[in-house]
Formats: structure tokens, C-alpha cells, sequence
């Protein structure tokens, strides 16, 4: 599954809901279960950072096309 905007919103939605013990979120009727918080925020981190380097066209540190 490619990552996308969407998939960072959901996992900001279930950090975001987990003041009332939420660690769960769906997303294209996928369900994925955290098993802390913390694990949540590293996936969090994970995914971010990889949205990123695809927004700017890179894949495993290699550059795919010029920057803009």
C-alpha cells in the first residue's frame, strides 16, 4: 500500500484518540491494531518521513526526478 496523505490522517486520528484508549484505527477497510503508543507515534514517524521522500521523488535515497 502506497503511502499517502490519507494513511498519516488516520494514523493522527487514532493518536489523537487515544486519551480515551483508542489504539486502533481502519483505513480502506483495513483494521490495524497498535500495541502502545509509543509503537503508534513510530509509525507515525516512519510513515511521515516516507511521505515525504515520495512527495519529493525519492525512493530508498535515490532521487527519481528533478526537484521542482
Amino acid at each position: 500500500m502506497a503511502t499517502t496523505q490519507e494513511l498519516l490522517d488516520a494514523v493522527d486520528a487514532a493518536i489523537a484518540g487515544n486519551a480515551e484508549g483508542v489504539l486502533e484505527h481502519e483505513v480502506r477497510g483495513r483494521k490495524v491494531r497498535y500495541m502502545s503508543l509509543t509503537e503508534l507515534l513510530k509509525a507515525r514517524g516512519i510513515l511521515a518521513a516516507r511521505l515525504q521522500r515520495e512527495q519529493e521523488g525519492m525512493v530508498a535515497g535515490i532521487r527519481l526526478r528533478p526537484p521542482d
